[in-house]
């Protein structure tokens, strides 16, 4: 499902994995979507892809941005000690209305979702995901990102969050190559 943008927005494609009909009526909301194509509008090229995944074997919800090669304009820099996360604050901020948007309006346990953005280019895959007061948002990052599927962590606290992201140096190559 993909929802045109605005001027100055960007276009939404929706997809859901293990996520029932009512629960996928509930992300659909015009308001909701609305919000993730203007919030996102400045930081993706379109269409902005939002994955929104239930693992009833985890009970962890997710969403997730996904986008591919140079589509992410809002990225971690580097710097002399890492990773400037603070670019993805639009991001995480956006992504964390649109999770608490449908908590509040329909299912207050979609509150509990991890929001987060994927970044494949090439043959790399980064996650980078928010953390910090629950529920976050979405101004801080976990510490620990996933790349190639295998979580790494740096120094710092998921509950805390972090804004520079310090990653061992094979970590932070590959984190370097998605974000270039």
């Amino acid at each position: 499902m993909v929802i045109p943008a605005g001027q100055g927005d960007v276009a939404v494609a929706l997809a859901f994995q293990g996520v029932g009909n009512l629960h996928k009526g509930y992300f659909r909301t015009d308001t909701l979507v609305e919000g993730l194509s203007k919030g996102l509008g400045g930081c993706v090229a379109d269409p902005a892809e939002v994955l929104v995944q239930w693992d009833s074997e985890e009970n962890l919800g997710t969403i997730l941005l996904h986008t591919v090669g140079t589509q992410l304009a809002c990225r971690p820099q580097p710097t002399a000690d890492g990773f400037d996360a603070t670019p993805l604050v639009p991001i995480g901020r956006t992504l964390g209305a649109y999770r608490d948007g449908v908590a509040n309006q329909f299912d207050l346990r979609v509150a509990s979702f991890r929001t987060g953005v994927r970044v494949l280019r090439g043959t790399q895959v980064c996650d980078v995901w928010f953390a910090g007061q629950f529920p976050p948002d979405g101004s801080t990052v976990s510490p620990c990102v996933h790349l190639q599927g295998h979580e790494v962590c740096g120094p710092g606290k998921a509950r805390d969050g972090v804004t520079t992201l310090k990653l061992p140096a094979d970590a932070a190559k590959q984190l370097r190559a998605c974000f270039k």
